[in-house]
């Protein structure tokens, strides 16, 4: 059986090749990046895009059977004032809308580990509210993986039956979910100790990018001087979700509903 899912703040699509590798089928995208969007239409043409959050719903989006979204961090990344749910950029309620309206049978969230402190249990209460089991929320970095930097994340995960009960499969799917990710992040851990020098480093392709398929102005952005298009490319990682992590989840999800 194939998993659908659709992509809130899909960035330039770190989340979505991610799961596609796991397995699974993206039927639609929301971003409202200009520059990230150029990334999604050429690497996802026939799939449906809209750009901005607030303007999707049950009205214009497909059913999927997962949703998927990195909603911004800015309001608790370290980086910033951490002014969290007060922060205009505050925009998981509206995600957690979209949930509600579409009842997807997965929900995968993720941000910065500021987010722990600041929303984390807004977050989980919300979802439990519109009929969602929660479970532990996860903390991956990168280097769990043998990526060559730490990037720390919180990932959430959600379960619900689509009919807003979770009671009766979630403790079977939802308690084998961690379980497969940890056999997954064990097979990367012995890496663990040489990556955390590579800490600040850029050490991943841009997520979005078929493997093969990087060029010195990959989709026309930016010009061919180096700086503007190293600048586009920077921000979009920075801001993308790390693909091998997406993966690993995506393959634990398609392991426990086997």
């Amino acid at each position: 059986m194939t998993i659908t899912f659709g992509s809130l703040f899909a960035g330039c699509g770190g989340g979505d090749l991610g799961l596609e590798r796991a397995g699974m089928e993206c039927e639609w995208q929301v971003e409202i990046d200009p520059m990230c969007r150029k990334v999604l239409e050429k690497h996802w043409p026939h799939v449906s895009r809209f750009c901005d959050v607030h303007d999707v719903g049950r009205h214009n989006l497909e059913a999927v059977d997962l949703i998927i979204g990195g909603f911004p961090c800015q309001p608790f990344s370290s980086a910033g004032k951490q002014r969290g749910t007060e922060d205009d950029r505050w925009l998981w309620p509206q995600m957690e809308r979209v949930i509600e309206e579409l009842r997807p049978r997965w929900v995968i969230g993720e941000n910065t580990p500021g987010v722990d402190r600041l929303a984390l249990g807004q977050i989980i209460s919300g979802l439990e509210g519109i009929g969602y089991k929660v479970g532990p929320p996860l903390e991956i970095p990168a280097c769990a993986i043998g990526a060559d930097h730490l990037r720390y994340r919180t990932w959430i995960l959600g379960y619900s039956n689509h009919e807003g009960e979770p009671e009766m499969p979630i403790n079977d799917e939802t308690s084998r979910v961690p379980e497969a990710i940890r056999r997954h992040t064990e097979r990367g851990r012995g890496s663990l100790g040489r990556n955390a020098s590579g800490i600040g480093r850029v050490g991943e392709p841009i997520p979005g990018y078929r493997i093969g398929e990087q060029k010195n102005n990959p989709g026309g952005m930016g010009g061919k001087d180096g700086l503007p298009g190293r600048m586009d490319r920077l921000r979009m990682i920075g801001n993308a979700m790390h693909v091998d992590v997406v993966e690993m989840i995506g393959r634990a999800i398609m392991e426990a509903t086997a």
